[in-house]
């Protein structure tokens, strides 16, 4: 046989194996290793692994597995042990939930999070399919060491209706480990050219964040106006316990027409209010004029009756 019929043999074979390996060779994790130094007993992490694909023509079965000989119960999974990875899917997210007992003694875990595809046979191959995976170190440092951090990761002035209250929603990434937050915040409210404030209103924030948690609430500032439709410039302040300015925004938000009573109601600063309540108390005493008159004319009739008989 000679040195190019050998040559072209051996590339003929490696075209034929490339050609039956599944779709989803290339497969892989990221990142590849959950490593956490600041856990105290009690603590939940949450993490996400996204399992990447390099082509993704076909569903895939997804299996996993922790190796340890001590944290194998700390550690679940979502959507679970045992999966399926949509065709099409390059990048499947995989959430690692850490749960540390109350009781654990302090000290360093590791654990081995191993991910694999399940056997298969993929449609137009011609041998079984080669199971693929990738592995996860974990790591975890359980002390008595409290941390307390967080962070605001986004804020934003609602749109609302006349008549009601401004509203800042709030994204906190507690990134410690021990239930934290913000302790107050602050709203500055000023007329649609930014120049004239018009109310000022400061609540405080008793809502705690998870340890290792990122989290969304929603914060409403009662004023002592009313606001009508239009626009509006708002000045929102996040403090941290220690009075701290943490986040601070400012921006245009637009107050919508009101619906049924509210917007009724809603008036620009407290005119509306105003003239709503005497609007409403007007009412009330037409009512009970108009009864005590049909009580009057009512009995007046009976003592009528009465006498002419």
């Amino acid at each position: 046989m000679s040195y190019k019929a050998t040559i072209f043999k051996i590339i003929a074979i490696l075209l034929f194996v490339l050609a039956a390996l599944p779709a989803h060779a290339g497969f892989g994790v990221s990142p590849p290793s959950i490593k956490e130094t600041r856990l105290v007993p009690g603590s939940r992490i949450t993490r996400t692994i996204y399992l990447i694909q390099g082509d993704p023509l076909y569903d895939v079965g997804i299996g996993v597995i922790v190796e340890s000989k001590d944290i194998k119960d700390w550690i679940s999974f979502d959507p679970g042990e045992t999966f399926i990875v949509p065709k099409g899917v390059q990048q499947f997210p995989l959430k690692v939930t850490i749960q540390v007992p109350k009781d654990a003694e302090m000290g360093i875990y590791k654990a081995f999070v191993r991910t694999s595809t399940v056997p298969q046979k993929a449609e137009g191959a011609t041998s079984v399919a080669i199971s693929l995976g990738g592995r996860i170190d974990v790591e975890l440092t359980v002390g008595n060491d409290v941390y307390e951090s967080f962070t605001i990761t986004n804020i934003n002035i609602e749109h609302i209706r006349a008549g009601e209250s401004p509203k800042v929603e709030i994204e906190v990434d507690n990134t410690g480990n021990v239930p934290t937050g913000p302790s107050a915040a602050s709203f500055e409210l000023f007329n649609k050219f930014g120049n004239i404030r018009l109310a000022y209103g400061q609540i405080e924030i008793t809502k705690k964040v998870p340890s290792f948690t990122r989290e969304g609430m929603s914060v409403e500032f009662p004023l002592e106006v009313r606001l009508a439709e239009g626009e509006y410039w708002g000045n929102v302040i996040i403090y941290d316990d220690t009075n701290r300015v943490v986040k601070e925004l400012r921006k245009v938000f637009i107050v919508k027409k009101g619906v049924g009573f509210s917007g009724f109601m809603a008036g620009v600063g407290g005119a509306g209010l105003k003239i709503g309540l005497w609007v409403l108390g007007g009412f009330f005493v037409l009512v009970i004029f108009f009864f005590l008159w049909r009580r009057l004319r009512r009995r007046k009739r009976i003592k009528i009756a009465r006498y002419e008989a």
